[in-house]
């Protein structure tokens, strides 16, 4: 069936016009994906205590396309677990990669939504969890796994403050003034012997890239709630 030429330009000028919005649609959707350093709010050491386990979790800033991450519960002297972690791009999406205690292979949780300063990674086919969130609330950053095991909902959820790595005994930690923008250099430096001298034995540790006067405030735990866990990805 033919139809008259005036219909029949219309018809074309109104398939390119719709090709010409999906392609602008396409374009937005492309500019969409959130980039590694939307996630830049996560780095930095976190620290926090709660029935008697002191938990931290660092993080490094993004670059190379990857954050890389560790986690530690200690009570009552010792490791009762460890994690490494990623959060990485592969291929054109994000993906938190979690080794409980280590083990091997990483299982991979794709980035779900990102918004401000919340993410959201999900595996919908792990056994549990198959949703892991961290947020900032205020200065602290929080976390929380939830899903369903054996047909139950559960979740467990915890809050951090900012902290530091305690730099053991003969160095201080300390912060150089940064330059050109660029990010503080922060870490554990020998203590000059004269200070050496004068620093009362048995002084608490300052943290690494906290100065004396911020290590009172960044060492404060909070209480958290919820039990934690013998470890955190089963």
């Amino acid at each position: 069936m033919r139809f008259p030429g005036p219909y029949s330009t219309c018809m074309m000028k109104l398939v390119y016009a719709l090709a010409v919005i999906g392609a602008l649609a396409a374009g937005r959707l492309e500019q969409a994906k959130p980039a590694l350093d939307s996630l830049s709010w996560m780095s930095g050491s976190w620290t926090g205590t709660t029935a008697g386990v002191d938990m931290e979790e660092h993080w490094t800033a993004a670059k190379g396309n990857s954050m890389i991450g560790i986690h530690r519960d200690v009570a009552k002297g010792r490791t009762v677990s460890f994690e490494f972690l990623r959060i990485e791009v592969q291929k054109d999406q994000i993906v938190y990669l979690s080794m409980p205690n280590g083990r091997s292979p990483a299982t991979p949780f794709p980035l779900k939504e990102v918004s401000g300063t919340r993410v959201v990674f999900e595996h919908p086919t792990h056994d549990f969890p198959q949703r892991i969130i961290y947020w900032k609330d205020g200065n602290d950053l929080r976390a929380r796994i939830e899903g369903t095991m054996n047909g139950k909902a559960g979740s467990e959820e915890w809050r951090w403050s900012p902290g530091g790595l305690k730099c053991p005994p003969g160095l201080v930690g300390v912060t150089a003034a940064p330059a050109d923008g660029a990010d503080a250099d922060r870490g554990c430096r020998a203590i000059p012997s004269a200070s050496r001298a004068a620093r009362p034995s048995g002084s608490a540790s300052t943290p690494c890239g906290a100065s004396p006067a911020e290590s009172p405030l960044r060492l404060r735990p909070r209480p958290l709630p919820g039990s934690w866990r013998e470890s955190r990805f089963r």
